[in-house]
């Protein structure tokens, strides 16, 4: 077998989240190429191999701007999952709108590369001159001298490494900043062995106190000083003018009952975890029918009450219909509705604003739904799951310290703490509180800029 399909084969858990319908529409579809590692040239075509990879594989764009000022700096972004992408993408607009900035790369890969290729495709020129992507990087670095470059950590394997390990010494660029818009989204490289390599980071941007926390405790031996407390750029984009107006609208589009709690499980990515915690092979699939347990019980349990339970896959998921095949195998009581509200059903901002509450093992958007006024649950489960991997990314500390003042904010180490933690839980009012954004990528651009 060729080397290009046995990395097909070895990462398929990683691609087939980024086959689109486009590209199912090959003759020889991606299932072909991967079913057995002895696939014949006569049954995956040179076109699907090629098709696969380019669609996978980290890309290089550069936009030159016409107008700037004299001292006007050149940035390179990196990005590939949709989580980073989404923190990079404000940070993007601005720079081609700020004068202190007269060029922009973008090294990119994967769901978030994809998308950006449909926003700012028709501003950027794909540099694709030479042998290899990093030859490519080289060449740009030398002809256009960047002055800083921007990393969005992605979970494994991500265009943010031809930075971090070749940023200062091969690139030549004298800065280098990280920006994790999360809490506890840190690099699987920085949390490894090979950390020792990576070069001399200048400056790492958060949301919050908290975040820094995790940062710090991550990577201990980075300063406090060096790590910069911004906002979030993602959530500065999350104000709706008339929220109350929105959920409504949201809630009607994903047909929910004004009176039911809604709870929205957020999924996961087994392969991730499997690879980067130790965890169970299938925690995310385990984790998802034992909360989906819980919700049962809860509602036989008070036939008086109206609960909906909405599943939202991980978009990256390669394993997402088998939640929907899980959900299928159970009945729900009368007083319990089961919805999808996966990409194809609704936008996470329709699903983030409908729902009363987030259940996930540890995504971002727990922390987002507390402040909009809706309450999370952290899927902290024994027996290799969720409690495994919020333990290694919070630490002890920390995690204790996650909902302790907070009624709406609950760790659950088991599904039982979920049924009492539901039993218990007020359905927030329709009202909003005032979402308290800020300047998050004005900082950041006058830190990198600077």
């Amino acid at each position: 077998m060729s080397d290009a399909k046995r990395f097909i084969h070895e990462h398929q858990g990683e691609i087939k989240p980024l086959i689109g319908d486009e590209e199912k529409k090959l003759k020889s579809g991606l299932d072909t190429v991967i079913s057995d590692v002895e696939v014949s040239d006569e049954r995956a075509g040179t076109e699907t191999v090629d098709a696969l990879l380019e669609r996978y594989e980290n890309k290089l764009f550069y936009y030159e701007k016409t107008q700037f000022n004299e001292e006007a700096r050149r940035v390179l972004l990196t990005a590939s999952d949709p989580g980073p992408y989404n923190a990079i993408r404000p940070v993007i607009q601005a720079l081609k709108d700020d004068p202190r900035c007269n060029g922009i790369g973008a090294l990119i890969s994967g769901v978030g590369g994809q998308i950006f290729q449909k926003e700012f495709g028709s501003h950027f020129t794909q540099m694709k001159n030479k042998d290899t992507l990093l030859q490519d990087v080289s060449a740009l670095s030398k002809e256009k001298s960047f002055d800083v470059a921007l990393a969005s950590p992605s979970a494994y394997n991500g265009p943010e490494n031809v930075i971090l390990f070749g940023g200062k010494s091969s690139l030549e660029i004298p800065k280098i900043f990280l920006i994790v818009d999360g809490w506890g989204g840190m690099s699987n490289i920085l949390r490894s062995e090979g950390k020792k390599n990576v070069e001399k980071i200048d400056g790492i941007f958060c949301n919050d106190e908290l975040a820094r926390d995790m940062i710090l405790y991550a990577l201990p031996e980075f300063s406090k000083e060096y790590v910069f407390i911004t906002g979030s750029p993602v959530f500065d984009t999350l104000k709706e003018k008339d929220p109350k107006g929105f959920r409504e609208a949201a809630k009607e589009k994903m047909g929910l009952k004004n009176e039911a709690i809604s709870v929205l499980y957020l999924g996961d990515i087994s392969l991730d975890h499997s690879k980067g915690y130790k965890t169970d092979k299938r925690i995310n699939e385990k984790t998802f029918e034992y909360t989906l347990n819980a919700i049962i019980k809860l509602a036989e349990a008070e036939p008086s009450r109206e609960f909906v339970f909405l599943v939202r896959p991980h978009p990256r998921d390669s394993n997402k219909e088998e939640l929907l095949a899980i959900l299928n195998r159970h009945t729900s009581p009368g007083n319990l509705q089961f919805k999808s509200a996966g990409v194809k059903d609704c936008s996470m901002q329709e699903a983030r604003y409908a729902s009363d509450i987030v259940a996930s093992i540890g995504s971002t958007e727990n922390f987002f739904a507390r402040k909009l006024g809706r309450g999370a649950i952290f899927l902290s489960y024994p027996d290799n799951l969720g409690e495994k991997v919020l333990r290694k990314i919070y630490g002890e500390e920390i995690l204790e310290q996650i909902g302790k003042n907070d009624p709406m904010i609950k760790v659950a180490y088991s599904p039982e703490e979920v049924t009492s933690f539901l039993s218990n839980f007020e359905k927030p009012l329709d009202e909003f509180p005032a979402l308290e954004t800020g300047d998050s990528v004005k900082i950041i651009l006058d830190k990198i800029l600077s």
